[in-house]
């Protein structure tokens, strides 16, 4: 489930934002045939999504997106937690 503030104007207006930035291609690998998401490089207390510079964040297609969070293995489909991002870091 999606966090409400997810849901705000200022969000949405955000995430296009970032979008036309990337040109709609996930910054990692470059294609635009997968869902993207709007990825924080690291959560700043207090602050709003949408209160980020843009060197801040980054698109991301959803399997990189997974791996900024999760390392992967052998199987791409297969993920392990990797312990070793900060507890900051989205």
């Amino acid at each position: 489930m999606s966090h409400p503030l997810y849901a705000t104007p200022q969000w949405r207006k955000f995430r296009f934002q970032a979008l036309e930035r990337a040109q709609w291609r996930c910054q990692i690998c470059g294609t635009s045939q997968s869902s993207l998401h709007v990825h924080h490089k690291r959560y700043i207390p207090h602050r709003l999504p949408w209160q980020y510079n843009s060197d801040q964040i980054e698109v991301l297609c959803a399997f990189h997106h997974r791996a900024r969070h999760y390392k992967t293995r052998r199987d791409p489909n297969q993920m392990e937690l990797d312990l070793t991002l900060e507890a900051q870091d989205c």
